[in-house]
């Protein structure tokens, strides 16, 4: 009470007439609701005299019905999603697992037989589209990738066993 300015005798008989408790809750009332007051002193005062409280917080209304739906919808929803989105990524980590073991085995050959291979690869592909994406992504061509495991597997059968 003193930085509040109040007098030692009257901060005495206001705890002595109220108790420490009930003057400790209007200070507090006071410090949260009335920062700029003229008079700390008078406003405490009255405060003490007339019981300023905060107001009650109001307990949380319950849930309506359709509410617990739709949040019971949009749970199940992003459940899916991220079941989706596990599942995704689980097939692009695998797909890269794979493009690297083609990475290596395509190491392992000579230049004459890395050409041999993409020749060969190529006339197996029957679209425009997938034969363009190869050229210009070779061996990494993720548009091409389940015909390029297949040739693969066909070349060096459990390839792709052996790298787990």
């Amino acid at each position: 009470m003193r930085k509040q300015g109040v007098a030692d005798r009257l901060a005495r008989q206001w705890i002595a007439e109220h108790g420490e408790d009930y003057v400790q809750e209007k200070l507090d009332y006071m410090s949260e609701r009335q920062r700029d007051v003229k008079s700390t002193v008078g406003y405490l005062s009255a405060a003490l005299r007339e019981d300023y409280r905060m107001p009650d917080k109001p307990e949380p209304a319950e849930p309506s019905p359709e509410t617990l739906e739709a949040v019971r919808k949009r749970e199940e929803t992003q459940a899916r999603e991220d079941q989706a989105y596990e599942a995704r990524a689980a097939e692009r980590s695998e797909r890269a697992r794979k493009l690297a073991v083609v990475e290596e085995l395509v190491s392992r050959r000579n230049p004459t037989q890395r050409d041999a291979d993409k020749r060969l690869f190529l006339s197996g592909l029957t679209d425009d589209l997938d034969r363009e994406h190869f050229r210009a992504h070779g061996w990494r061509s993720g548009l091409n990738s389940s015909a390029i495991f297949a040739f693969w597997e066909e070349l060096e059968p459990d390839a792709f066993e052996y790298q787990r």
